[in-house]
């Protein structure tokens, strides 16, 4: 991998396979709706991956705090730990990807005169969507189903886009989004791969420019992760022209831990512990938008995850840690658009830590969406199968999510398959 420390280069991507499969009827398209959708997610990954990032350092002129036994970081093709550098993976979005109102929505495949690399933008035409599960209404800013997937608006179903065989220039890169990624990993590791490089795959399948974030973990514990994280979204905003991105666009997205993360920058981007008496923190480190995937949120005891809180403040934090890194309880009016999955029977993070955000930020009248799904065991990141379940669909939820709120360029998914309320025979009409 190349590594960078100032200005740009340019870097070759691969053309991403093209999928085509045959159009359902619509008896069966609401039970294929995450299968296929998840299908196609995992054959953009695998046509992605390969794709060599850029290394960017965030601290050139010095990690702050860096420790005297700092050694190099230990990596693996699934995971890092031991961080005493910082860095960022930078995945540049293929010129191509993700086309108007394409992407992955159900029975989507990426089809085009050209694939969508030479001559044809990304089309996706695919089968129905489905109706998605029955849920309780969540009220303004998104809705939430209590244990059983949700209904996304505008979520899923025909994408269709206009750019197919010798069309145009895929619509979703005049948006020039980027998304910074926090794998998770409890501050002990960082999950690279599934919560990693192949967030990175989707990202880029849709347009989106991708920052795979190195941070500090418990080597250090707090506050160098925040300082991390709120240093990438500087330098990236910073230099949002060399990396091909807009600096009024740049989001964070986290698992786990790193959901933590991801929610710290949402609710701490101003807080005297994520500066470094450095020029940079003269730009703002506010992220746009922050997508947090079964995150932890809460420090406090019988919600928090323990290994979690232990490595980032230690055995015995004192209360004002517990609280100014309990992110449900720093959320503002200022606090970016937020986008929440979890699963309700996640046994390692309580999917609590999901609702107390969503409901400060409800309170503080902060734009919100989050999806509950029945079954989501810890830990799913991009992975698909049947032993997944529904929950596997989440990136597809998150596209149109972030398409709806103007991040991503072209039409919003909309399914031809209407809402239905389920009636009683006995009930009138």
């Amino acid at each position: 991998m190349k590594t960078e420390m100032m200005g740009t280069e340019t870097m070759k991507t691969k053309t991403m396979k093209t999928l085509t499969l045959p159009a359902l009827p619509a008896v069966l398209a609401v039970t294929f709706f995450i299968l296929h959708s998840s299908f196609f997610i995992s054959v953009s990954v695998s046509a992605a991956r390969a794709v060599e990032p850029r290394v960017i350092e965030l601290w050139p002129e010095g990690v702050p705090g860096s420790r005297e036994d700092a050694a190099p970081d230990k990596d693996t093709p699934e995971r890092s730990s031991a961080i005493h550098t910082p860095t960022m993976l930078f995945y540049p979005a293929p010129k191509n990807a993700g086309g108007d109102g394409g992407g992955t929505g159900a029975g989507s495949g990426v089809e085009g005169g050209g694939g969508t690399g030479s001559g044809g933008g990304a089309r996706s035409d695919g089968g129905d969507g489905g109706d998605g599960s029955d849920g309780s209404d969540g009220g303004d800013g998104g809705g939430t189903v209590a244990g059983g997937g949700t209904v996304a608006s505008g979520g899923g179903g025909d994408a269709g886009g206009d750019s197919g065989a010798g069309g145009s220039t895929g619509a979703a890169n005049t948006a020039r989004t980027a998304v910074i990624v926090c794998p998770g990993g409890g501050y002990s590791f960082l999950s690279m791969e599934t919560e990693g490089r192949m967030v990175a795959a989707w990202l880029n399948s849709i347009g989106v420019s991708a920052f795979v974030l190195k941070y500090r973990l418990k080597e250090y514990g707090q506050p160098e992760p925040l300082r991390d994280v709120l240093r990438a979204i500087r330098l990236v905003r910073s230099r949002a022209d060399a990396y091909g991105v807009a600096p009024d666009r740049i989001g964070v997205l986290g698992f786990s831990a790193g959901g933590h993360l991801a929610s710290c920058a949402a609710t701490l981007y101003e807080h005297s512990d994520g500066e470094t008496e450095n020029e940079m923190d003269n730009t703002s480190a506010r992220p746009d938008f922050a997508a947090l995937i079964y995150p932890v949120i809460s420090m406090r005891e019988g919600v928090t995850h323990k290994g979690t809180r232990e490595n980032l403040l230690g055995s015995s934090p004192p209360p004002e840690y517990l609280y100014l890194y309990s992110t449900d309880e720093q959320v503002t009016k200022n606090t970016p658009p937020v986008f929440l999955v979890a699963g309700t029977d996640d046994k390692t993070v309580p999917v609590e830590n999901s609702v107390r955000f969503y409901l400060a930020l409800r309170k503080a009248g902060v734009p919100v969406e989050m999806h509950l799904f029945q079954h989501g065991a810890h830990g799913f990141g991009m992975k698909t199968g049947a032993d997944i379940g529904p929950v596997a669909g989440w990136p597809v939820l998150c596209e149109t999510w972030m398409r709806f709120n103007g991040w991503l360029a072209g039409k919003i998914p909309n399914p031809k398959i209407p809402l239905r309320v389920c009636e009683r025979p006995d009930n009138p009409k």
